[in-house]
């Protein structure tokens, strides 16, 4: 299975997009790619493995994952997140 998540419209400096599992379903499998992802939690929390480490957000934080590390994101309970 490969990981790698290939993306080729960014064909700009950065990209936005906005997630919400009140459209999308979560988990997210592991994956990694060669720009860094930033998530800022709106509302609601998510788990986020980052090599192996767990890391729980809730409304309001924000993470960086840098380009090459592997991640997943999965929800940390039965609420939305966005």
């Amino acid at each position: 299975m490969a990981i790698f998540e290939y993306i080729d419209s960014l064909n700009t400096p950065y990209d936005i997009y906005y997630f919400d599992t009140a459209r999308f379903t979560l988990p997210i499998s592991a994956h990694w790619h060669h720009y860094m992802e930033i998530l800022y939690i709106m509302d609601g929390s998510v788990c986020v493995e980052l090599d192996q480490t767990l890391h729980v957000l809730k409304q309001d934080d924000l993470l960086l994952i840098y380009p090459t590390v592997i991640h997943t994101i999965y929800a940390a309970d039965d609420h939305f997140v966005n």
